[in-house]
């Protein structure tokens, strides 16, 4: 009964959903995304190509002990978590669905874009995307600010935009696909890349950002973006 319930759960979920259409694709080159590899250095690579400073970058959570923790570099306005695809995740995602009906004023000011199927396994790019679209709070400063900033702009052309409309921009946005594959072909990559047209990768990354009350790292919200989600998901307050 629990494995026919897990089933059902999977069928109607959108992650499973852009899986099964993945593995039902022709190779096409000019469609799907390359997907990154779960290295802080590729998405490093990718955030400064795509105008993150080169005074920021993203590194490795080895554990959540206060001794790991304190090896984080500070600042630290977002987390990015790779985890795999189980039927109790799966069962989780359903639940919350159900149950996260209000939309909180945070998740409705937060830069939002979806998932479509035709990015191919580009969740780590759209994690990516998600955690420096909302991050720009805390380090877009005008002696920080990079010549050729493509997020920045795309972002400030689709403020108004629907996440479904973001989505469908992103897609069609050769710059910022060309700054992923250039990213997600990087020599620092430590495992073979997978094809375009890859087989289900059966996990999946997200993005969880420090959603600041003042621009400040003040007291804020923790967010988790996951562009398969209907919506941002509010995870409450936390001190900065």
């Amino acid at each position: 009964r629990n494995l026919k319930m897990a089933e059902q759960v999977r069928e109607v979920d959108q992650l499973h959903i852009i899986n099964n259409e993945l593995r039902g694709k022709a190779s096409d080159p000019n469609s799907p995304w390359l997907p990154l590899e779960s290295n802080p250095a590729l998405f490093t690579q990718f955030a400064h190509s795509i105008g993150l400073p080169i005074t920021w970058q993203w590194c490795d959570v080895f554990g959540l002990d206060e001794s790991l923790l304190a090896c984080i570099p500070r600042p630290c306005v977002a987390v990015i978590l790779l985890f795999p695809c189980s039927n109790n995740i799966f069962e989780a995602r359903a639940q919350e669905h159900q149950e996260y009906i209000d939309v909180h004023k945070w998740s409705q000011k937060a830069f939002f874009l979806k998932q479509h199927a035709e990015f191919g396994n580009a969740c780590g790019t759209i994690a990516s995307i998600h955690a420096l679209a909302n991050s720009r709070w805390a380090y877009e400063t005008s002696s920080s600010m990079t010549p050729n900033n493509k997020l920045g702009s795309f972002c400030d052309n689709h403020t108004e935009s629907t996440a479904d409309d973001r989505g469908r921009s992103l897609l069609s946005s050769q710059e910022l696909k060309l700054a992923s594959d250039i990213a997600a072909s990087f020599p620092e990559a430590q495992t073979s890349l997978p094809d375009r047209d890859g087989p289900d990768l059966d996990h999946h990354f997200v993005a969880f950002v420090f959603a600041s009350t003042s621009g400040q790292n003040h007291e804020g919200r923790i967010l988790e973006l996951d562009g398969t989600k209907k919506c941002p998901i509010d995870h409450g307050e936390v001190d900065g």
